[in-house]
């Protein structure tokens, strides 16, 4: 459903703003002084403009924060690798009760990762206490390593896993407001409107192009929304390094 109706949203978004240059165009005949006599070309200019600063600040956050979300998903999925391979030097039961809640953890990861805005604080609550049943299991592994090396390495992998699965919740559930969003979409319909105020009779003509600027500019704010929403659209993070790391805990490697 999620993906049909990230599909649904770009065309939803080009037909819009397409409406509403055909309003300003049809609005044009109701007025009784030529637009463009009156400083018309320079209000389009301006729309545009700042609708194109707008554009490109809101594309570039959305950009540098799914770079951000890719980067931190790896570097988590790294980590719990690195915790679960040094776990092999600890004596069972507790290496088979640490692996077995490393692959848990793994598992929550990943459907914290496909999960939407909504579910996904449900599951930053299952996370936190699987973190702490990790760091019950530390505390009762920590007295009996007698190797120097093994336990320098488990505490500080344990310890990286556990910041950087921090770190991704928050940079996951870090969003662009809502209202920056409907800003967006409010001058991109007011500058499409302005358009077509300014063309008027001249937009049947014109018809390839400014159906062309339409579908552009829906496709670029369709985009940012796909950016912000990586779960689900278009625009996805790639969950192979952490599947590849579930696979290797469930096979016991």
């Amino acid at each position: 459903m999620q993906s049909l109706a990230n599909w649904i949203i770009t065309p939803g978004i080009i037909v819009l703003l397409f409406l509403c240059l055909e309003l300003g165009s049809r609005m044009r005949s109701q007025i009784k002084v030529d637009p463009v006599s009156v400083g018309g070309g320079q209000l389009v200019t301006a729309n545009f403009t700042l609708l194109s600063l707008l554009i490109a600040f809101t594309f570039n956050l959305a950009l540098n924060r799914h770079d951000g979300r890719q980067a931190m998903l790896v570097d988590d999925s790294n980590a719990i690798r690195a915790t679960y391979f040094i776990a092999r030097f600890v004596d069972d039961p507790n290496r088979t009760r640490l692996r077995k809640s490393l692959h848990e953890y793994a598992n929550l990861q990943l459907d914290f990762v496909q999960s939407n805005r909504f579910e996904q604080e449900s599951l930053i609550f299952k996370a936190k206490i699987k973190r702490k049943e990790i760091r019950s299991i530390i505390v009762d592994i920590f007295p009996t390593l007698t190797n120097d090396f093994t336990r320098r390495e488990l505490i500080s992998n344990c310890n990286l896993m556990l910041s950087y699965s921090v770190k991704m919740e928050s940079i996951f559930m870090a969003h662009i407001p809502t209202r920056v969003i409907f800003l967006l979409f409010l001058y991109g319909g007011s500058s499409m409107l302005v358009l077509g105020i300014s063309l008027g009779p001249l937009t049947p003509r014109l018809r390839f192009p400014t159906a062309l600027l339409s579908a552009l500019l829906g496709m670029a704010l369709a985009t940012i929304i796909d950016l912000d929403t990586p779960q689900h659209g278009a625009v996805k993070l790639q969950n192979a390094n952490l599947l590849s790391v579930i696979a290797d805990t469930e096979r016991g490697d």
